[in-house]
């Protein structure tokens, strides 16, 4: 867990969560145990390598910052291509299928709880997105160079906040562009000192998935 702190300015927020994970345990509760776990093995890696940091793994979900939209969108969308390739070589039992919602706002990290207005969007976001896919905010959106090869499709504007503090943005789905592919980033990340990420327990996951129906657990090594 991140130590406490209150950003003073904004940052890039991406959520993530296995898509149907209760069905997934239910299918081969040992494979989908050790098939999540490898997936946010591997997607914590390649925030890693794209600057960014992970701020928690709970239950079926992962949490990572970043300082520069650009590094999330390309950590994103590198990963659901490895994914899409790590699921056809299984040849069979769990699939485990990521979506991801990337959001800029303030984070408050405090007595072992992430909260703030960048988190609750990243998590909207997330939960408007297919399987595989990747959504961002409009504030997302404005923030990337026009450098990156990948496409936008206007979602329409959703409601991203709540009856106190409403907030209507445009929501987009990217896609890399035809043919394209995400450059391996320069170096290791100067942001963020490299961190050991915490091993998904079975005990944890169960009640999470099966027990709870996917409610959020700390996972402690």
């Amino acid at each position: 867990m991140a130590k406490d702190r209150r950003t003073g300015s904004q940052t890039v927020i991406l959520h993530t969560d296995i898509v149907g994970s209760t069905e997934l345990v239910e299918q081969d509760k040992r494979l989908a145990y050790d098939r999540i776990q490898d997936t946010f093995g591997r997607f914590s890696s390649t925030i890693e390598k794209h600057h960014g940091h992970v701020l928690e793994i709970r239950g079926d979900a992962l949490m990572a910052e970043f300082k520069h939209a650009s590094d999330a969108v390309s950590a994103s969308l590198a990963f659901q291509v490895d994914q899409a390739s790590y699921n056809d070589r299984l040849k069979d039992g769990p699939r485990p299928a990521i979506r991801v919602g990337i959001a800029i706002g303030e984070i408050i990290i405090a007595d072992n709880t992430i909260t703030g207005w960048g988190v609750v969007q990243a998590q909207r976001v997330e939960r408007l997105a297919d399987p595989g896919g990747v959504y961002i905010t409009s504030a997302v959106h404005d923030a990337l160079p026009e450098s990156l090869p990948i496409d936008f499709v206007v979602l329409g504007e959703n409601t991203l906040g709540d009856f106190d503090y409403p907030d209507t943005q445009n929501v987009y789905r990217i896609e890399l562009k035809p043919g394209e592919s995400i450059s391996p980033p320069d170096g290791p990340s100067k942001l963020y000192a490299p961190q050991k990420i915490p091993r998904l327990k079975v005990a944890a996951i169960a009640i999470a998935l099966i027990v709870a129906g996917g409610a959020a657990y700390w996972i402690n090594n």
